[in-house]
């Protein structure tokens, strides 16, 4: 029996305020490379973390789909979807990036112009939840760590803009991105203002 259905048998769960996140860009052009829609993604995946441990939740699977325009020629139309199962409920952005990328190489397919990429964290539960269905000390000891690191991060980008302190997948140049986004968001415009994490 693997650990999610394990805590699924374990407890009947409180659902939290939502039951999922979901964030979703149409591109300001065409994308036919595979590592800019992995940023975009990462980007989607990082801001829905956030928004998850705002309301002190943890998701068990999560959605990522990649889509062309509907207007073009029906041979050069795409859309396709994968869902994740977590290993465990987590709201662990490094995580949660991770998996999103594993998904979108799944469904990426070389020589389509994608117009639009996203992810959706569905399946959520009461982080508080899970803590006391984790009996494992070492486990334990190791998510208060992860926890605790999550926290000062978000702090950190509430206090000084959001991504001043990102992961290395979310990259930094961001072409990818509605032009609306850089008029209406706090960027760090300065690349040796941005702090790198690598998740890998």
């Amino acid at each position: 029996m693997g650990i999610v259905e394990y805590l699924n048998n374990l407890m009947e769960y409180e659902r939290p305020d939502k039951e999922g996140i979901s964030t979703a860009r149409s591109f300001n052009c065409m994308i036919t490379e595979l590592a800019p829609l992995e940023e975009a993604i990462a980007c989607y995946v990082a801001n829905a973390a956030v928004k998850m441990r705002g309301q002190q939740s943890v998701a068990a699977k999560l959605m990522v789909f990649a889509q062309t325009s509907q207007f073009v020629e029906p041979s050069e139309r795409y859309a396709k979807e994968t869902v994740i199962w977590l290993t465990s409920p987590t709201n662990d952005t490094a995580t949660l990036i991770k998996e999103a990328v594993k998904g979108l190489r799944r469904i990426y397919i070389k020589g389509y112009r994608y117009q639009k990429v996203g992810v959706e964290l569905r399946d959520l539960r009461r982080d508080s939840q899970i803590q006391s269905a984790i009996f494992e000390p070492l486990a334990m000891a190791k998510r208060k760590k992860i926890q605790q690191a999550l926290q000062a991060t978000d702090q950190l980008n509430k206090s000084y803009g959001r991504d001043t302190i990102r992961y290395a997948t979310m990259g930094y140049e961001k072409k990818w991105a509605m032009r609306q986004e850089f008029l209406s968001r706090r960027y760090t415009t300065r690349i040796e203002d941005v702090i790198i994490v690598n998740a890998k």
